[in-house]
């Protein structure tokens, strides 16, 4: 028995079991014995149950031994964290919550824009009609930036005016209006040739009086560039006085942009 203990540890988990059953079987087997050589059974059937018993809750403690000491190491561990995250008031946990959840809605977005840009591209492939196209491409841009409104605008060179080819939460009368350079932030963006942000519509000189009722805040203009030439715009807006549109945004809405642009060039082609 002193042989085999030492090696028990190198078994493992099942070793143990092994051993264990092994042990408690010897009572057993003792009572066997027993039964072979005498007709009053009954006393040593007692004790070899007692017996069995007692090996079986040694086996149970030896077994679960290290599942305690493990217990209690983690339960040291716990005790010896707690004070020092109280000590540091949660600053930094929630400075890390925060870092995780814009991480999380970072990776949320990337792989929502993916979809759609994708989505946009095999049906600019598949099908030709322009304006389901661009209007894929406004609805996706309205959604993925938490915007309110979009419209896409295209310039004609030839008469010199602009022109709305798809809105979104925005009056359809606008579809028939031509706007000169001088009017709007559609036309604003193309007579520039790169990307306009405000952080209050409603201040912009050049705002559209007729959508005043919307009360928009902040919105960004960028240009639709084709062969480095200026072909419209894609605007986006929000009524929502606490958004501000960053530097990604704008980068985002460009990749839009772009799509909108490769569309109607494939088309005209």
């Amino acid at each position: 028995m002193m042989k085999i203990l030492p090696m028990i540890p190198k078994w493992g988990i099942r070793g143990k079991l092994l051993a264990s059953f092994l042990v408690s079987l010897g009572p057993l087997i003792l009572l066997g014995y027993l039964l072979a050589w005498e007709r009053d059974v009954l006393p040593y059937l007692i004790l070899a149950g007692l017996l069995s018993l007692l090996l079986a809750l040694v086996a149970i403690w030896w077994l679960t031994r290290p599942l305690s000491q493990l217990t209690c190491r983690a339960l040291n561990m716990v005790e010896e964290f707690i004070p020092e995250v109280s000590a540091k008031g949660g600053d930094e946990i929630e400075q890390l919550a925060g870092v995780l959840e814009s991480i999380s809605t970072q990776l949320t977005r990337a792989l929502a824009e993916r979809r759609m840009l994708y989505s946009i591209g095999q049906n600019s492939t598949v099908y030709f009609d322009l304006d389901n196209i661009l209007s894929e491409i406004a609805e996706s841009a309205v959604e993925l930036l938490g915007a309110t409104s979009g419209v896409i605008g295209l310039w004609d060179k030839e008469k010199q005016v602009f022109r709305d080819a798809t809105l979104v939460n925005l009056p359809q009368e606008l579809l028939e209006r031509e706007f000169p350079i001088e009017e709007s932030l559609t036309t604003h963006v193309v007579e520039r040739g790169h990307p306009i942000v405000l952080d209050d519509y409603s201040t912009y000189p050049r705002r559209l009086t007729l959508l005043d009722s919307y009360q928009f805040k902040g919105a960004i203009g960028v240009p639709l560039l084709v062969h480095g030439e200026c072909i419209g715009s894609l605007v986006v807006l929000t009524t929502d006085p606490a958004r501000r549109f960053s530097a990604q945004d704008v980068e985002l809405l460009a990749r839009f942009a772009n799509q909108a642009a490769v569309a109607i060039q494939n088309i005209k082609l």
